[in-house]
């Protein structure tokens, strides 16, 4: 009797296992997971994320080397009182040769990535301007309304989003996250 309970343990034993599958399913390419029956990277690799108003003035963070020993370059965002700002946001990989535009695989997947702009003390109001499939925000595209001069901070998050968007800034994974310091005169 103990060893037919011993064979019927090993063989539930056996079955679970064969049943799971691992993250890092073989399928995909190095670097990548399973997820949601899709291969995705496990992180974006973003050197710089531009802002680029009225389609003339480019405010920039970059950090060529990640997490080496150079230090990241952020613009300060100088803007006019009382104006309204078309903007555009771009991403890139600048680590590689050519440099990768993350900007169209963002909007491509955008029902999996959402850019939150957070204002901190600047009289600045953010509207969305882009929209995936499903009719909610990407943030590639916005319009920015300044009011009244002041300094404070403009905090750029770009967060990749597996289950479905709810609009909080603390779900899913962030690609970037960045923030530029901004005058409005």
């Amino acid at each position: 009797m103990y060893t037919f309970r011993k064979l019927i343990l090993f063989t539930v034993l056996v079955c679970c296992f064969a049943a799971c599958k691992r993250d890092n399913d073989p399928e995909c390419p190095n670097g990548q997971v399973l997820w949601g029956g899709e291969c995705e990277d496990i992180q974006e690799v973003i050197t710089s994320v531009e802002l680029i108003f009225n389609e003339v003035d480019t405010f920039a963070f970059r950090d060529y080397d990640g997490i080496g020993s150079q230090a990241a370059t952020i613009d300060v965002i100088k803007l006019t009182a009382n104006t309204s700002y078309n903007v555009q946001a771009r991403v890139l990989d600048e680590s590689k040769n050519p440099v990768e535009d993350k900007t169209t695989e963002i909007e491509e997947e955008g029902d999996h990535h959402q850019f939150f702009y957070t204002v901190i003390n600047a009289n600045i109001e953010v509207a969305y301007d882009d929209l995936d499939e499903d009719g909610n925000p990407i943030g590639l595209k916005t319009t920015m309304q300044t009011e009244a001069a002041s300094t404070g901070n403009l905090q750029v998050t770009l967060k990749h989003l597996h289950d479905e968007k709810t609009g909080n800034v603390s779900d899913g994974a962030t690609d970037i996250e960045v923030s530029f310091e901004v005058e409005v005169e």
